[in-house]
């Protein structure tokens, strides 16, 4: 998304146009300009590749109160370089 090289592809998420890796903060910046968060509210990694918005106040109290939740991959489509990476490790 940046045009820099992914250091650590063990962090990267899978981009939303062509399923190519991209870095987790890149990803994260664009989830936060997509869902908007507003006046007390934070944009967090629910994991799995899933993002939210939640409560600001709420979560500092260690307490998850979601408003809303955005799939930024999905769970159903396998990678190929997830894949790949899985053949390399093991």
């Amino acid at each position: 998304m940046c045009g820099e090289p992914i250091g650590d592809i063990t962090n990267a998420l899978s981009g939303l146009e062509d399923g190519n890796p991209v870095h987790f903060d890149c990803a994260l910046k664009a989830a936060v300009d997509k869902m908007n968060p507003g006046e007390g509210e934070t944009v967090i990694y629910l994991g799995k590749g899933g993002f939210a918005v939640v409560d600001s106040q709420a979560y500092q109290q260690r307490r998850l109160k979601i408003i809303r939740r955005m799939d930024w991959e999905d769970p159903d489509t396998e990678t190929p370089w997830r894949t790949e990476l899985r053949t390399d490790v093991s």
